[in-house]
Formats: C-alpha cells, structure tokens, sequence
C-alpha cells in the first residue's frame, strides 16, 4: 500500500530538484562566462554546500548508517565531482588539459 498523505512533499521536492538543476546549468553558464575558470565553478559549487551541509553531517555522522558502504564513493565519483568538473569544462569550451 503507498502512503498517499504526503503529496505535497513529493511535489516539493520534484520541484527542488527541477530548480536545482537549473540554477546549476545557469550558474555554470554565467561563471564560465566571466573571469572565473572552471575550477573555480568546481569550488563554488562544492565549498558552499559543504559549509551549508557540515552542521547535518556533524550530528548525523559522515557516512551514511545504513546501507552498503561502497554506494556512497560511487555516488561522489559518479554524479558529482567528475560530473561537476567535465560539465563546466564543457560549458567554458575550454580543454581539461593545458598542453602545447
């Protein structure tokens, strides 16, 4: 049986999530544009949910209680870090490596 009491919540979050990915694609945008070089989207974008975030993963611990261990190191190597990195690099039409 699902739990039906709850819809708002699910709204909610589909929302957060559409508005999430979106602000995400124009602030990429808009930094790659400017003086800011990819790395430094890659820092903004991973320092200011980090700070924001360190009072929850204080109380609640680093890794996750239950659950396989391995998921979350595939998580942050699957949809975030290289994601983050690649995508910014894409936006900026720039090279991942400087060479000759």
């Amino acid at each position: 049986m699902q739990n039906e009491s709850k819809p708002l919540v699910g709204v909610l979050a589909w929302f957060g999530a559409a508005f999430i990915g979106s602000v995400w694609q124009l602030a990429t945008r808009s930094g790659v544009s400017t003086s800011l070089a990819p790395m430094d989207i890659v820092l903004l974008r991973y320092v200011i949910p980090a700070v924001l975030l360190l009072p929850v993963l204080i109380r609640n611990g680093f890794v996750p209680r239950s659950g396989d261990r391995w998921i979350l190191p595939v998580m942050v190597c699957s949809a975030g870090l290289c994601v983050i990195i690649l995508g910014a690099t894409a936006i900026a039409g720039m090279p991942l490596i400087s060479g000759t």
